[in-house]
């Protein structure tokens, strides 16, 4: 398992009640968010949350961790979070924390009272059709600030 299999693990099993996150007004169902998302035959992981914080996680030896240095990447993890906060009510209470099958996008919606999942088909999901395609833009928009951070 590598480092990233291991933090995305560790954030989707806690409780973010338990990690210090607290519901608010801006942030009242959801205090984080993974996107999960296959690409070349890894696995990629996008985390957002309401603190500003921002990651990418992967099965391979590549990450992105602490983008809360970044403006950019700020931005778009609280705009991935807001956007999780309106689709918690419709999505699915998760059984285990599974990467998607392929062609499918998942998002791990971390809420006050439980870890709730989404699915989009992917080619969907890009072409924005889909009633979760906001979803995926914020997603891509924090996974586009975090490489322009790391200098990638």
């Amino acid at each position: 398992m590598s480092q990233g299999q291991v933090l995305r693990k560790k954030m989707l099993e806690g409780s973010p009640r338990e990690m210090g996150f607290e519901p608010s007004d801006e942030f009242p169902k959801v205090a984080g968010v993974i996107a999960d998302m296959p690409m070349s035959g890894i696995e990629v992981s996008i985390f957002g949350s309401a603190t500003a914080d921002g990651s990418l996680y992967t099965s391979s030896q590549f990450g992105i961790i602490g983008g809360c240095q970044h403006e950019g990447a700020r931005k778009a993890a609280l705009e991935l979070t807001r956007k999780a906060n309106e689709f918690y009510d419709e999505a699915t209470p998760a059984q285990d924390t599974a990467y998607p099958p392929t062609g499918t996008v998942r998002f791990y919606l971390m809420g006050f009272d439980g870890l709730r999942f989404l699915d989009a088909p992917e080619k969907s999901a890009i072409e924005g059709t889909h009633r979760y395609s906001p979803l995926y833009g914020c997603a891509q928009m924090l996974m586009t600030q975090l490489r322009i951070a790391s200098g990638g």
